[in-house]
């Protein structure tokens, strides 16, 4: 049993972000997450918000059993269990902030961000279709949400090290980062067993 979870959570960390894909179409995330700790924040809140959708989900993959009429709008039932996510996790962070009398306003925009993003949804919609235990669609949760934190990581690290070295002009910014994400996909697609067509 903690073998299968452990396995759970190191598929959905490694395989579900191997291209990084969700670190590059989240510019505006990579540009307001400039430090460690904010990308944590980041990955926190995903985290959160991915395992309570995931769950909440879970429910509605058993009420969508009883009444099948609901397989119909299973998009806009994943998105209403994202968006409940969401708000019980803002409810939750401002009445902390009201609490300790800080400003949430930064924390907000991130969890907005963390909320709505194509990470949050297909591990949802993963664990979902996979049919998997309330338990293991949680670990699912927190294993992408740990491979998407991990992926930001290695992209914030790489472009830390860009910064410093001599990169000729014509390779500065965007392409640099290109080449740099896929060095990492393909060492990281090696790892994980896939053979390149011949």
């Amino acid at each position: 049993m903690i073998q299968e979870l452990i396995i759970l959570f190191l598929s959905a960390m490694i395989i579900e972000n191997a291209v990084f894909a969700r670190g590059l179409v989240m510019g505006d995330v990579l540009r307001r997450t400039e430090t460690y700790q904010s990308i944590l924040w980041f990955g926190g809140f995903v985290a959160v918000v991915a395992s309570l959708a995931g769950a909440f989900a879970w429910g509605a993959a058993l009420a969508a059993d009883r009444w099948p009429a609901l397989v119909q709008c299973w998009w806009i039932l994943l998105m209403l269990c994202v968006t409940a996510a969401y708000g019980l996790v803002l409810a939750a962070l401002r009445f902390k902030m009201k609490k300790s009398g800080a400003s949430g306003a930064p924390f907000e925009q991130l969890l907005a961000s963390a909320a709505f993003n194509g990470a949050v949804f297909a591990a949802v919609l993963l664990a979902a279709a996979d049919r998997l235990s309330l338990f293991q669609t949680v670990v699912y949760c927190l294993g992408s949400a740990a491979g998407l934190t991990l992926a930001m990581m290695l992209i914030h690290s790489g472009r830390e090290r860009m910064e410093l070295s001599e990169v000729p002009r014509a390779f500065r910014g965007l392409p640099v980062t290109m080449i740099y994400i896929g060095i990492l996909c393909l060492a990281i697609y090696g790892l994980i067993g896939h053979q390149l067509p011949a």
